[in-house]
């Protein structure tokens, strides 16, 4: 019987004959990680599938574009500065100078 990586080298030669050589368990590891992450699955349940005692060690397994970082980054920006900076000022009404007002009949 042929072992993992034999039969995934078996596999790729008949089906993907350019990535004899180059697709092997571990990168389907990664490649696996890396869909579940952007699924939503969390990191400890990853690691606990992939078998990490250390979510870092998990945490290099995914791969995460530069533009959902820079996209969480600006909305982590955004709650803090809202809980550090008080809230801007009330905006006056615009002003309705010679406008008669109303005051329920009065």
């Amino acid at each position: 019987m042929p072992t993992l990586r034999q039969g995934l080298a078996q596999a790729v030669a008949h089906r993907l004959p350019a990535w004899t050589g180059r697709l092997t368990p571990h990168p389907l590891r990664h490649f696996c990680a890396t869909h579940l992450y952007h699924q939503g699955m969390e990191l400890e349940a990853i690691g606990a599938l992939l078998g990490h005692t250390w979510i870092s060690t998990t945490a290099r397994y995914i791969h995460v574009p530069a533009e959902r970082i820079e996209w969480h980054w600006q909305q982590a920006n955004a709650r803090v500065t809202g809980r550090l900076l008080p809230p801007a000022p009330p905006v006056p009404p615009a002003a309705t100078a010679g406008t008669p007002t109303t005051h329920g009949g009065r």
